[in-house]
């Protein structure tokens, strides 16, 4: 399993790295790039600490039968995902 995070600027990145993220990707395209590590498959697991937002992109990334934690809305109130 690859382990990627999504922090909100470079400053942030090493942090991620430094607790195991093998890969961080941007909010930017995070759909795209999850998708493209994972040749296509999609997230094992996405840790959504922002949620909000951002949540709809995270539950996207996830492969058919992944799993999604999100326990912060710091970004507002989700919206449905479709």
């Amino acid at each position: 399993m690859t382990a990627a995070a999504s922090p909100p600027d470079e400053k942030k990145a090493e942090p991620a790295r430094s607790v195991g993220a093998q890969e961080v990707v941007g909010a930017d395209g995070f759909l795209d790039e999850v998708r493209a590590l994972t040749d296509g498959r999609g997230a094992d697991l996405v840790l959504d600490p922002v949620g909000g937002d951002r949540f709809p992109a995270s539950f996207r990334a996830l492969r058919r039968g992944g799993g999604a934690s999100s326990w912060d809305s710091r970004s507002g109130t989700p919206r449905p995902s479709r």
